[in-house]
């Protein structure tokens, strides 16, 4: 298995079962050493996985309203 499967792994991890306790330099460091390694996508799918804002609440009140439309 190379190091960016066990990386892969690492992270998955990380994110499902740590994600309360995940400090903003941990994340930093993770995110530098993709770039250092030239994995780009992967280290923008994290930033914006970890820096995604909620939606707001008229945001929501429309995902729920076009789902209960798609429903019936």
């Amino acid at each position: 298995m190379s190091n960016h499967d066990l990386a892969r792994k690492a992270i998955d991890v990380r994110r499902t079962e740590h994600r309360s306790n995940m400090l903003p330099f941990e994340s930093a460091a993770i995110v530098r050493g993709m770039l250092r390694v030239h994995n780009v996508t992967d280290a923008v799918a994290l930033l914006d996985d970890e820096l995604s804002l909620p939606l707001s609440v008229s945001e929501a009140l429309c995902v729920y309203y076009c789902l209960e439309r798609e429903r019936f």
